[in-house]
């Protein structure tokens, strides 16, 4: 193996190794959510704001089980985007009633019945606000050993682009 492609391999893991562990990091906070909405909003997106430097992480979030979070609502994820200034909103639209909820998910349902400790990552797909190819990595989040949700780190694929152009002078 040459030094350029290496050097790209190193680079790909080493980003990718970061997006898991946010998503763990993320998935343990949202185990021990307080169910304050307001305070759990403001914790999740100074964590996600962390990763503000790191271009590829494309957005992230807790995905609870439904009426878990809050008895009264079906639906209550907590998710962060980037906008076109590069800095991560909150979006609310997945927590709309609609027939097809997060539950459905490629990046969700695999997970319900997976091991602990298992980490999901999803086959590539072209962001539907965006139109940016991403991958998303997913972790399970356990209540006494009971699945409560999932945390997820989506990873914009344009990052490794710009990556393996910048090594090997190609696109």
């Amino acid at each position: 193996i040459n030094y350029r492609t290496k050097n790209i391999v190193t680079n790909l893991q080493t980003q990718l190794n970061h997006a898991q562990t946010l998503a763990i990091s993320l998935a343990r906070m949202g185990e021990n959510l307080s169910h304050n909405s307001n305070s759990d909003k403001k914790s999740l997106n100074r964590f996600l704001q962390q990763a503000k430097n790191n271009i590829n992480i494309a957005g992230g979030g807790i995905w609870p089980e439904e009426y878990l979070y809050n008895k009264q609502k079906k639906l209550a994820s907590f998710f962060w985007a980037r906008d076109s200034s590069n800095n991560f909103i909150f979006i609310d639209d997945y927590n709309q009633d609609n027939p097809k909820s997060y539950h459905n998910e490629d990046w969700y349902k695999p997970l319900k019945k997976a091991n602990k400790d298992t980490i999901y990552w999803s086959e590539p797909y072209k962001d539907p606000y965006t139109n940016v190819a991403m991958v998303t990595v997913s972790v399970g989040m356990y209540k006494e050993n009971t699945f409560i949700g999932i945390s997820t780190i989506d990873v914009a694929l344009t990052g490794i682009e710009e990556l393996i152009s910048e090594q090997t002078g190609a696109f």
